[in-house]
C-alpha cells in the first residue's frame, strides 16, 4: 500500500509541477517577458498609395458572430487579398501602435505592451494609439501591407477611420441577424473561445518563458527560405487564409500574446449589450455610406452571384457557384482547418516545456 501511495504522490507532484511550468510560460507570454530580445519590429515595406488612401476596395461592416469570416473567405475566392481582424492586428496595427508608444512623449518604449489580457478587464491603450495616429499614417500602414478587402470584427473602432482613407471602397454590411440571434451566438462563442485558448495556450507558450526565440525564429526563417521575413515585409498572404506553413505558424503563435490576445482588451472592440446599440450600429452605416456603395448582406439568401454583381466582378467562375455561402469554422479554425501544420509543432512545444522544467 505504501509503494502505491508513494507512486500516487509522485504523480501528483509531477502533475503540479508540469501545470506550474505551463502556467509560468503562459504568464510570461502575457507579460511579453522577452519580446524585447526576439520579436522583430519589421513592418510592411510595400509601396504606399497616394496620401490618405489605403488602397482597400471592400470593407466588411459587422461585429463578431455576424458572418465576417464567411464573407472574407468569399472575397478571397474572388481574388481580393483579404484581411480579417487578426491579420490587421499582426501585420498593420502592431507597427502603428509601436510607433505611437515609441515616441518620447508616450514613454519611448521599443514596442507596445500597454495592454493586458481581456480576462483582467479592459483598458484604453489602443484607443490612445488610434487617437494619436494621423489618417495619413494609418492609410500608409495599410497600403504598404496591400489588403484589398478587410473585415473589422473585434476591431470595430477602426472601421470609420479606415473608411475615411478608402474613398472608393464598397461596404458589405452584415446586418442580417436579429439582436437576439447575435447575442446568443456571441455569448456561446465567448466562453468556448476563452476556455479553448487558455488550454491551447498552456501548450504553445513554452517558447516564451525563456528567450529561445532569439535562436528559433531566425532558424525557422532560414529553413523556410525566408517565409517569416517575406510575411513581415509584405503582409501577405494573410495567415487567416490558411496554409501558412510551419515557420509562419510558429512565429505567429509566438506573436499572438502581444499582437492579438492583449489587443482584445485595448479598446478597439465594441460590445453591443442592448438591442438599441446593435441596431444603431447598422443604422450608422445606412446613414453614412452612399446607397450605391452599401450592400446589406443576408447569409441565408445571398450568393456569390450577388456579391459579384455588387462589386462589379465579371468573368470569374466563382461567381457562378450556386447557393448560400458555406458556414465557416469559428472556434480554433486555423488549427482545425490545417491540423497537420498545427500538430507538427507539438513535439517542439513539449520539448521546450521539458527544458523549462529542467531549468526550473
Amino acid at each position: 500500500r505504501r509503494p502505491a501511495m508513494a507512486r500516487c504522490g509522485s504523480c501528483c507532484s509531477f502533475a503540479w509541477k508540469a501545470l506550474l511550468v505551463s502556467w509560468m510560460s503562459h504568464t510570461a507570454g502575457f507579460m511579453c517577458l522577452f519580446n524585447w530580445a526576439w520579436e522583430p519590429t519589421t513592418t510592411c515595406t510595400g509601396p504606399p498609395q497616394p496620401v490618405n488612401q489605403s488602397g482597400i476596395e471592400v470593407l466588411v461592416y459587422g461585429m463578431s458572430k455576424t458572418g465576417t469570416k464567411s464573407i472574407s473567405t468569399a472575397l478571397r475566392r474572388l481574388g481580393y487579398p483579404t484581411y480579417h481582424s487578426e491579420d490587421f492586428l499582426n501585420s498593420v496595427w502592431a507597427g502603428v501602435a509601436d510607433a505611437f508608444w515609441r515616441r518620447p512623449e508616450n514613454g519611448g518604449a521599443r514596442m507596445a505592451t500597454g495592454g493586458y489580457p481581456a480576462y483582467l478587464g479592459r483598458n484604453t491603450s489602443d484607443i490612445k494609439a488610434l487617437n494619436g495616429t494621423s489618417s495619413e499614417e494609418l492609410a500608409a500602414a495599410l497600403s504598404r501591407c496591400g489588403p484589398k478587402a478587410m473585415a473589422f470584427d473585434g476591431i470595430d473602432q477602426l472601421f470609420w477611420p479606415t473608411y475615411a482613407v478608402s474613398p472608393t471602397a464598397k461596404v458589405v454590411s452584415m446586418s442580417w441577424r436579429t439582436y437576439a440571434q447575435y447575442r446568443k451566438s456571441f455569448d456561446d462563442f465567448g466562453w468556448q473561445m476563452v476556455t479553448a485558448y487558455w488550454i491551447y495556450g498552456l501548450l504553445v507558450s513554452s517558447p516564451l518563458l525563456l528567450p529561445y526565440n532569439v535562436v528559433l525564429i531566425p532558424l525557422f526563417d532560414r529553413l523556410s527560405g525566408g517565409d517569416i521575413t517575406k510575411w513581415l515585409t509584405t503582409g501577405q498572404p494573410a495567415f487567416t487564409a490558411g496554409n501558412e506553413g510551419i515557420a509562419r505558424r510558429f512565429v505567429r503563435q509566438c506573436f499572438g500574446w502581444r499582437r492579438w490576445m492583449m489587443r482584445l482588451s485595448g479598446g478597439l472592440e465594441v460590445y453591443y449589450n442592448t438591442q438599441q446599440e446593435y441596431e444603431a450600429f447598422f443604422e450608422e452605416a445606412r446613414r453614412r455610406v452612399p446607397p450605391d456603395r452599401l450592400f446589406e448582406w443576408d447569409m441565408r439568401r445571398h450568393t456569390m452571384r450577388d456579391l459579384c454583381e455588387f462589386l462589379g466582378v465579371a468573368g470569374n467562375a466563382e461567381c457562378d457557384v450556386p447557393g448560400a455561402l458555406p458556414k465557416s469554422i469559428n472556434l480554433m479554425y486555423l488549427e482545425r482547418e490545417n491540423p497537420v501544420e498545427a500538430l507538427s509543432l507539438v513535439p517542439l512545444y513539449i520539448f521546450l516545456h521539458y527544458l523549462n522544467w529542467r531549468v526550473l
